[in-house]
């Protein structure tokens, strides 16, 4: 079927309208990127930028939906964290007594776009054992180590603090199906039982080299987007309306910065299932 030139518009009725941004005037923006969690349920989202202050444009991108898969036992079992870990005010994510990869403990970290990074909001219950967090990337044949910038450690231990954690994307990241990445022989039966074998994706495991304290929580993980070079851009007291979701294969979060000085951005998302936001 051919493509057809359309105007788009929202599909159905709007049930309900929620600020992800800060309220009263909006996230405030500098030249340092910051991510604004969209909510659950959101198909459109408007972005209006204001106060600009020596700024000349918003930088805006949108990013990419992550899968959250925590395993005690080398992906035979898996706790899926995606939505609780990128809603603002959810659950959050357990990192609590994550062992070693040997041991069988890791978390596989995926999506159906890269990622450069992740934004990691800790609890209130952070690591207190000595380890280092441990990146890999899938190449298409084999995992391939990751050169981590670790902005979550704090005196020799990983997720001790809220923090960054960054790399550059690696120009052979492949994607692939999660029972390929295991590295032994996985029958077809055996593929389509394994979390989110409907398709390929680009996926990383993270470990640690050492047993982390027994309750760990991350709050929130948001992803950053690949590019850093070609964001979109918003002049001040514009609107850029994106229709998107908040999802599997859709949208986690919004990347907004200024190209110079500071500036404020009010993101609103809004969503039209009957059952409003989640």
């Amino acid at each position: 079927m051919n493509p057809v030139n359309r105007s788009d518009s929202f599909a159905g009725p709007i049930t309900e309208v929620r600020a992800a941004s800060t309220a009263g005037g909006g996230t405030a923006l500098s030249t340092t990127a910051v991510l604004v969690p969209l909510w659950m349920g959101t198909e459109h989202v408007g972005v209006i930028v204001r106060n600009f202050a020596t700024a000349v444009v918003a930088k805006i991108a949108v990013n990419p939906y992550l899968l959250i898969l925590r395993s005690d036992n080398g992906l035979q079992t898996y706790t899926d964290y995606s939505a609780q870990g990128q809603q603002s005010g959810g659950t959050g994510i357990s990192a609590g007594a994550l062992d070693t990869l040997i041991n069988g403990g890791q978390f596989y970290i995926g999506s159906h776009l890269p990622f450069r990074a992740l934004q990691v909001t800790m609890s209130g219950s952070v690591n207190a054992v000595v380890a280092t967090l441990l990146g890999e990337y899938w190449n298409g044949s084999a995992w391939v180590s990751l050169a981590v910038t670790d902005g979550t450690a704090s005196g020799g231990a990983t997720l001790a603090q809220t923090g960054n954690i960054t790399w550059t994307v690696p120009t052979a990241w492949a994607k692939a199906f999660p029972g390929s990445t295991l590295q032994m022989p996985v029958d077809v039966s055996q593929q389509h039982q394994m979390p989110y074998a409907d398709k390929q994706r680009y996926w990383t495991r993270w470990s640690v080299s050492a047993k982390l304290t027994t309750t760990v929580t991350i709050n929130l993980m948001l992803p950053f987007n690949r590019n850093t070079t070609h964001y979109g851009e918003a002049v001040q007291d514009s609107l850029t309306q994106l229709r998107t979701i908040k999802g599997l294969d859709g949208a986690s979060c919004i990347e907004l910065l200024t190209d110079a000085g500071t500036a404020n951005a009010i993101v609103n998302c809004y969503i039209s299932s009957p059952y409003g936001a989640f």
